[in-house]
């Protein structure tokens, strides 16, 4: 499991793994795409959490440390 900030719920949710959508390596890190149980998308590059624009809660994009 593992933690996100979520723009659809406005807070931090708790994620089971199977909410992972991929999983890259790049030069600045690995980069988790996850996707939260009310439709929102994000990732976590280098354990920061960012959200995408598109999906359900298309708000600004957001860096929770």
């Amino acid at each position: 499991m593992f933690e996100v900030y979520c723009p659809a719920h406005r807070s931090r949710v708790l994620l089971a793994a199977s909410r992972i959508e991929s999983l890259r390596n790049t030069p600045d890190g690995p980069i988790l795409d996850w996707r939260c149980w009310c439709g929102a998308r994000g990732s976590l590059v280098r354990g920061v959490s960012r959200v995408h624009r598109h999906g359900p809660s298309a708000g600004p994009t957001s860096d929770v440390a």
